[in-house]
């Protein structure tokens, strides 16, 4: 008599044997697709590498003629208010600007640079002068400017 568990394992095995020899069929199929794709693309780019080296005047004309193509076809838009006036004017001046910092940045310190060699010669020449006897003189010629001008 045949026991139901053993008729169970028994298509189990049946199923399982079916489906593995499915899987090595499709994998065996998929291979020789993937192969079959290889070979034509490999040929196919050969062909088309003789062709371009063959024929380069109608290859460039081509792509000269389809580039225009999709040019006149992605079309030109208007641009907005904000792109025309904000965008574009700021876009342009930032050269300028920059530009014209650099240039500042530069006299600046041609500038600073000057001063302070000025600085350091005014302070060579003063510590060569006795300031006591420069401040006594000096503060009898303010004296006497401020008498001629009437401020004393």
């Amino acid at each position: 008599m045949n026991n139901p568990a053993d008729n169970l394992n028994e298509t189990q095995s049946d199923v399982g044997e079916q489906s593995s020899h499915t899987m090595e069929n499709l994998q065996q199929r998929a291979k020789q697709t993937w192969e079959t794709v290889q070979d034509q693309t490999g040929r196919t780019m050969q062909e088309g590498a003789t062709y371009v080296r063959e024929n380069p005047v109608p290859v460039l004309i081509g792509a000269l003629f389809l580039g225009l193509t999709l040019g006149l076809l992605s079309g030109h838009r208007e641009p907005t208010f904000r792109e025309r006036y904000i965008d574009e004017p700021l876009h342009e001046s930032h050269g300028i600007l920059l530009g014209a910092l650099v240039a500042l940045g530069a006299l600046f310190r041609n500038f600073f640079k000057s001063a302070s060699s000025n600085a350091e010669t005014l302070a060579h020449r003063f510590s060569d002068v006795d300031l006591k006897g420069s401040a006594e003189s000096l503060g009898k010629a303010a004296k006497s400017a401020g008498k001629k001008a009437g401020w004393m």
